[in-house]
């Protein structure tokens, strides 16, 4: 028996209905709780940040010391809310009246405090902010600024979005969950043709050997360089949380497993959080324990790695250790 007309039109008006909700659903994703930019449209904004924010980059900022992060990952939702504290000093000679504070999209400053601190001018384009501080920090004071912060990536988006924050394999550096302090030169426009185009020097050169003020900044941030840091990662209990430092606790509670870990001598403020199903492997070396995270599966090189670090503390201890 031959369907009629009349059972084609319906299933004709039920494809059109899936295909426009397909549609509506994909331009929601995209343009809604996404934002679809395109490549010159990003171009010109880089461009209006760097000509509005860069002559900010040689003023005297404060310098974080201390550093503690909270971080609570949720690998499903491809979600991380952080809640942090920075000990930052005035290392300079006078006294400093402004807080330059900036945040790296698609990160959200939920929160900010700091003892004397009123807002005294926001770029909300830039997710720049500078502060007033009154009284004004003091040569060799400090002050303890603290904050909440929340990254996250929903639904999809039109172009490759962010991959780090993923269901298996999170790889977050700590300056994408945590503001910076004062203006550098990441995240501007390298191409020489295009900086052209948009009006600007073709190319950012390198402070003069004779510039005082850039001897003040660390090449890897501008805001800090060795700093003391405490750090809770909190994810999935079926997940290893990996962060710097000398393990405090490891505790699984509620199907939530958290991290606490302590340096125990100052490091670098430029660190990985990360988290991921892990198979693991251990070694004891002079008294020293040797981890080794992996992906299950790429067990090849795991024996001659941690057999490369211990190869590493004998020379290490004997060459430079006192």
């Amino acid at each position: 028996m031959q369907p009629g007309p009349g059972a084609a039109g319906v299933w004709l008006a039920a494809a059109s209905v899936i295909w426009v909700g397909l549609g509506g659903w994909i331009f929601y994703n995209t343009n809604i709780i996404n934002d679809q930019v395109s490549r010159p449209e990003h171009e010109a904004w880089l461009a209006r940040y760097e000509k509005t924010l860069l002559p900010f980059e040689a003023l005297p900022q404060p310098t974080i010391t201390d550093v503690t992060l909270k971080v609570e990952l949720y690998p499903h939702q491809r979600r991380a809310l952080t809640q942090g504290s920075y000990r930052i000093k005035n290392r300079s000679t006078a006294p400093m009246s402004n807080l330059h504070l900036r945040w790296l999209r698609p990160l959200k400053l939920r929160q900010l405090d700091l003892p004397g601190a009123t807002l005294e001018k926001s770029y909300d384009e830039f997710d720049y902010r500078i502060y007033r501080l009154a009284p004004a920090l003091q040569p060799g004071e400090s002050r303890t600024l603290t904050f909440s912060t929340e990254l996250s990536d929903p639904g999809f988006r039109n172009d490759s979005g962010q991959r780090r924050l993923v269901d298996n394999g999170s790889f977050l550096a700590n300056f994408e969950v945590a503001p910076l302090i004062g203006m550098d030169r990441t995240m501007l426009l390298q191409d020489r043709s295009k900086r052209r185009k948009h009006g600007l020097p073709p190319e950012l050169r390198m402070a003069r050997l004779e510039d005082e003020s850039a001897r003040a900044h660390q090449y890897l941030r501008h805001d800090s360089d060795w700093v003391n840091a405490q750090i809770t990662l909190v994810t999935d209990a079926d997940q290893t949380p990996v962060a710097p430092g000398a393990m405090v606790s490891d505790t699984i509670t509620g199907g939530r497993r958290t991290l606490v870990t302590r340096t125990e001598a100052p490091i670098q403020h430029f660190f990985s959080l990360q988290s991921a199903r892990y198979a693991f492997k251990s070694t004891n070396h002079r008294g020293i324990q040797l981890n080794f995270y992996h992906q299950p599966g790429h067990e090849f090189n795991v024996q001659r790695m941690l057999d490369a670090m211990a190869t590493s503390i004998d020379l290490y201890s004997a060459a430079i250790s006192p």
